[in-house]
């Protein structure tokens, strides 16, 4: 029995090192696992939806969507739209309101914020931003907003997003000591717009 003591006594040893080797061993994992799935998140987009607009004569309209892709507790987005006023005009989506604005989308839900909604057709530029003020952040994907077009000119044109969108919890927001927004960078995703020439036939008078 004396002989086995100091065996037991290392193999106790062996145990307690063993033990302190995963304590250390499993946070470290933990974290690992919590850092591939953070990798493993689809990058939050906003895509302009279809990728290209037909217009095959002049006067004809088509609307584009602006989505909003795999986006995480998003409490406000600002996107700014460019287009060339020579080839098209946003047609306004609210007649009854001064000025130019595009129809409002479901995420964020406007209901639930405060709204810049402003087309200007002279510049070609549009502004659309929205600011939850109430109501849980949204996540996941969603419509933020369409843009009726009307071709006016004929040719090619881009249609350009310079975006930027605040990512905030909402503890503390607006409130005494509320934290400085994160910015979730975004993918974005363009469209073109192609207006074709109007038909013309030429006219042939035989003497």
């Amino acid at each position: 029995m004396r002989g086995q003591a100091p065996s037991i006594r290392g193999k106790a040893a062996g145990w307690r090192k063993l033990t302190v080797a995963a304590l250390i061993a499993i946070p470290l994992l933990l974290a690992l696992l919590a850092a591939g799935g953070a990798l493993a998140q689809p990058p939050t987009r906003i895509v302009l939806e279809p990728g290209s607009l037909e217009f095959r004569r002049l006067g004809l309209t088509h609307t584009l969507d602006i989505l909003i892709q795999d986006a995480p507790a998003l409490v406000a987005a600002d996107v700014y739209l460019s287009f060339d006023p020579t080839r098209l005009q946003v047609i306004d989506a609210d007649p009854a309101a001064p000025g130019v604005q595009i129809s409002r989308g479901t995420f964020l839900d406007p209901a639930q914020g405060f709204v810049i909604n402003a087309a200007n057709n002279e510049l070609g530029l549009i502004t659309y931003c929205v600011t939850l003020l109430s109501g849980p952040p949204a996540s996941g994907s969603g419509r933020f907003a369409s843009v009726a077009f009307q071709a006016v000119g004929p040719g090619s044109a881009g249609i350009h997003i310079i975006t930027q969108a605040n990512h905030l919890t909402r503890t503390g927001l607006y409130g005494p000591g509320t934290p400085d927004p994160v910015f979730i960078p975004f993918e974005v995703v363009t469209s073109t717009a192609r207006i074709w020439y109007p038909a013309i036939l030429p006219l042939v008078i035989r003497p």
